[in-house]
């Protein structure tokens, strides 16, 4: 006998099962009515994705009143916060690269000579260059998680804790040191302004998919990931990601089963899984932490071979 199979544009498998259920007049239970709503919202990106349709939202809105879930006011700040995350990581990185572009216009302008015939070393003048980067990189990003927190609250969201902005700080400060030394590393082999204008403007623009902010990871292919997980960008925003939508996934999946949750994560890329394992927050860290010391040994063994 042929085969049955159904198939609707709709942007979630989960609500033709819903219809199913509506169809054959089936009451829903209440654990399935959550696991039903957040497979839709976690496919859909909670009904920001394309493919989303209004039967997708009805069907959610329905399951999610099944389920004791209020979608609207949780789910909401769970993808604001997941969104910031993602860009404070571009900006750790896009605005400690435009910092560093100084050193190469002096480079380029041959100011660079003119400090070196000065008895400040060549190590301080790295140095300055690194901590310029790392402090208006600073600077720059917590002006943008103090203004977004403002546009969150001002629309009736709910800010994140102390506790979470000063860890989110804290994050944020690794980073833009890590970037520096990434940047300044590699602004050592360019030349010219307008290279490193070509370098900043490629960078700016992979930054986001490097780091599965514009496209989650769960979306990519597994080929994808795996390359984007040998990343500093992709930690950094894993670690960014856990800080920040920790409290709004507590509140959003409220009486699911922690399977549905875990489901969410792996695939928003708060966590990120290698042969089966979640990588901690430590890792993590010791991986970025490791990124930079590859960085600092690779720029002595630079700035020697260009004495010789």
């Amino acid at each position: 006998a042929p085969v049955f199979f159904r198939n609707q544009p709709l942007g979630c498998t989960a609500t033709i099962i819903y219809q199913l259920f509506e169809e054959n007049r089936q009451p829903i239970p209440e654990n399935i009515a959550g696991i039903l709503c957040a497979a839709i919202l976690s496919d859909t990106l909670l009904y920001r994705s394309p493919t989303c349709t209004d039967v997708d939202r009805q069907a959610a809105d329905k399951l999610a009143n099944i389920a004791g879930i209020n979608v609207e006011e949780h789910a909401r700040q769970m993808v604001q916060y997941w969104t910031l995350a993602g860009l404070m990581v571009v900006n750790s990185l896009t605005v400690t690269l435009t910092v560093i572009g100084t050193m190469v216009t002096d480079k380029a302008d041959h100011k660079l000579r003119s400090f070196y015939t000065t008895p400040v070393s060549k190590l301080t003048v790295a140095i300055s260059y690194i901590i310029s980067a790392v402090l208006i990189g600073f600077f720059f990003c917590t002006i943008t998680l103090a203004g977004y927190l403002v546009y969150i609250f001002m629309t009736g969201g709910e800010l994140i804790s102390i506790g979470a902005v000063l860890q989110v700080l804290g994050l944020t400060f690794v980073n833009v040191i890590i970037f520096s030394m990434l940047m300044y590393l590699v602004a050592l082999f360019v030349k010219s302004s307008s290279a490193w204008g070509g370098i900043g403007t490629v960078v700016g623009t992979l930054v986001g998919f490097l780091g599965a902010i514009y496209v989650p990871l769960g979306a990519l292919p597994a080929s994808v990931a795996k390359v984007l997980k040998c990343l500093p960008v992709l930690h950094s925003t894993a670690l960014m990601r856990k800080a920040m939508c920790e409290e709004s996934m507590v509140a959003t999946f409220t009486n699911m089963p922690n399977e549905v949750l875990q489901v969410y994560r792996d695939e928003m890329g708060i966590d990120v899984v290698v042969k089966s394992q979640i990588l901690s927050e430590k890792f993590h860290l010791l991986f970025l932490v490791i990124c930079g010391m590859i960085a600092v040994s690779a720029i002595a063994i630079v700035g020697k071979k260009k004495e010789q």
